[in-house]
């Protein structure tokens, strides 16, 4: 994720904010610009499901804590967040806490986001997913499967440690985490 809130996001540094284990306030990376100031925490979530309590819980830790006077809050789940409750409770969430400014990112953003860079997909997932992620294009494939080489197919990079990188049916590893 600091990769994400300097490369992506733009901000001039990104750092963990404790230790797995330590009371942290709901803040798992804290970044900032250097020009215009400002500090924005990440909250990172690995599961494979983020409901909409979930999405309460996350906002009403860093609301009460509030630690660092962050007042904006940027929550990361890896999975496939789509649900229309989590939309509607998000905006009921941006009205409870006016002097908050919540955003979420969940797992097809997050691969929208990292489809044009390259440079991050080849350092956590390697080069031959990021060949094909950032691209498109299956350049090789198994000899039995229903991909075609060249083809255009949907990539994402979503998920907990299995389920990491996918083209059609095909799931391929590696793991990424909240740094």
């Amino acid at each position: 994720m600091r990769r994400i809130a300097v490369d992506v996001d733009g901000y001039d540094e990104a750092d963990r904010y404790g230790t797995d284990g330590q009371n942290q306030g709901g803040i798992d990376i804290v970044a900032s610009r250097a020009v215009g100031g400002g500090q924005v925490a990440y909250q990172c979530k690995r599961v494979e499901k983020f409901t909409p309590t979930d999405l309460r819980e996350a906002v009403e830790k860093f609301a009460v804590s509030q630690p660092l006077g962050i007042t904006e809050l940027i929550i990361v789940a890896s999975c496939v967040a789509d649900d229309t409750h989590l939309f509607q409770d998000l905006q009921k969430l941006r009205v409870r806490f006016p002097e908050l400014t919540i955003r979420t990112r969940y797992g097809r953003r997050i691969s929208d986001d990292l489809r044009s860079h390259y440079a991050i997909v080849e350092e956590f997932w390697g080069r031959p997913t990021a060949e094909v992620f950032c691209t498109g294009t299956v350049t090789a494939g198994p000899a039995n499967s229903d991909m075609h080489t060249g083809s255009r197919t949907q990539i994402s990079i979503a998920g907990g440690d299995a389920r990491v990188f996918q083209i059609g049916g095909s799931v391929f590893g590696g793991t990424f985490n909240g740094d």
